[in-house]
């Protein structure tokens, strides 16, 4: 069996998108996975209960506050050197609408979201194994996401999708196997999006990126206005 870790990362002001990652593990692994990226955030000094969050770490806010780019860097990479190592692949899905502006954040999380779950019951087939989603919690769509789900089983039958049961809900900061899903996320976003970053943080961004490149599928991205069938890039 495989577990997707998933989460997301979005802007609805001056620079708009919205990223959904998936990183796919092996159970066999995840003892291991864990105890790594747990000792990655309580190194240093830093408390127990600190979360490896990508805002955090890169704006250097919450329990990074203070502390030096170098070392905030360090941590990003430290993260993501965790997940090279344990993870089977790492799935990318996103919806830039453009001129259009943001969408209502309910509806933008479903039309992602709807891209992502194909991508992991393909990685699933691929396998030859079962997944089980864990997803960081998100109030105003769990129903739906549920609904996602139970749409797909009632399509395909029970046997014609690869996802046991329903996903699974939780908080990010007590699931580390959600944290690759968030810095990764954040990343795409980062890079995707541009912000008119200086060519020293691009430089940088784009070598976090590089220590998952080899576990990343091609990501579906899609482009325009929801609702009138946005291109797929």
């Amino acid at each position: 069996m495989i577990i997707a870790y998933s989460d997301e990362s979005y802007d609805n002001s001056q620079y708009v998108g919205y990223w959904m990652t998936a990183v796919i593990v092996h159970e066999t692994v995840l003892g291991d996975y864990w105890r790594e990226l747990l000792a990655v955030a309580s190194s240093d000094g830093l408390p127990l209960d600190t979360e490896l969050h990508a805002t955090g770490l890169f704006h250097g806010t919450h329990e990074f506050k203070g502390m030096h780019p170098h070392h905030r860097i360090a941590l990003y990479r430290r993260g993501l050197e965790v997940m090279r190592s344990h993870a089977l692949r790492v799935i990318v899905a996103a919806h830039i609408p453009g001129s259009e502006g943001a969408p209502a954040l309910t509806e933008w999380r479903m039309e992602v979201l709807s891209k992502l779950v194909p991508e992991i019951e393909r990685v699933a087939n691929e396998l030859g194994e079962y997944v089980v989603l864990v997803c960081d919690e998100e109030h105003a769509t769990t129903t739906r996401v549920v609904q996602l789900l139970h749409d797909g089983k009632a399509s395909y039958g029970v046997h014609g999708t690869p996802i046991l049961e329903t996903a699974m809900f939780c908080r990010s900061k007590h699931s580390p196997g959600v944290w690759p899903a968030d810095l990764v996320a954040f990343l795409e976003r980062r890079i995707d999006l541009g912000y008119c970053d200086n060519s020293k943080r691009q430089a940088t961004l784009r070598r976090l990126r590089s220590i998952y490149q080899s576990k990343r599928d091609a990501p579906v991205i899609l482009i325009g206005p929801i609702g009138v069938d946005p291109i797929e890039v």
